[in-house]
This record gives structure tokens, sequence and C-alpha cells, in this order.
């Protein structure tokens, strides 16, 4: 687990490092939602309802991140690919 989140951490890509942490997040509320259901339903309810939000804002972030990336290939795609030479 801790070389795991070494690995992720050390990407420099910040978009990735979210996307993981969204996923993470909402497979362990989602795990301890079943468990608290077993104790209250409807505070495991309330969680999984968290754990549900999690998923949606790791699907909201896919979809803009990709418009974002797609938007500026098109319409930046020169000037990108020069900025990224300089570097």
């Amino acid at each position: 687990m801790k070389e795991y989140i070494i690995k992720i951490l050390s990407k420099d890509n910040e978009r990735q490092v979210l996307q993981h942490v969204y996923v993470v997040m909402s497979i362990a509320t989602l795990v301890v939602a079943g468990i608290i259901g077993l104790l209250s339903n409807q505070l495991g309810q309330k969680l999984l309802l968290v754990a549900i939000t999690l998923l949606g804002m790791f699907m909201a972030n896919a979809v803009l991140w990709a418009i974002t990336k797609m938007a500026s290939d098109n319409y930046l795609g020169d000037e990108l690919k020069k900025a990224r030479k300089k570097k």
C-alpha cells in the first residue's frame, strides 16, 4: 500500500493523482458505509450518499479534464507544443 501511494504521489500529472484520490475515497467510503449499514441503517445510507457523490465528482472531473484537453489541443496545439519543447 505504501509503495502504491508513493508511486501515485510521485507522478507529475496532478489530474491523475486527483482522479486516484476520488476513486480511493469513494471505494473506502463505500466499504465503511456497508459496515456501518449493518449497525445503523440510516447512517449507512448517508455514507452511501457520500460515496455516490464522490463517484459523481470523479466522473465530472474526468469529463471536464477531457474537454479542457481537447479544447487546448485543438485551439492552442502549436503554441502548446512549442511551449513544451522550451521546458
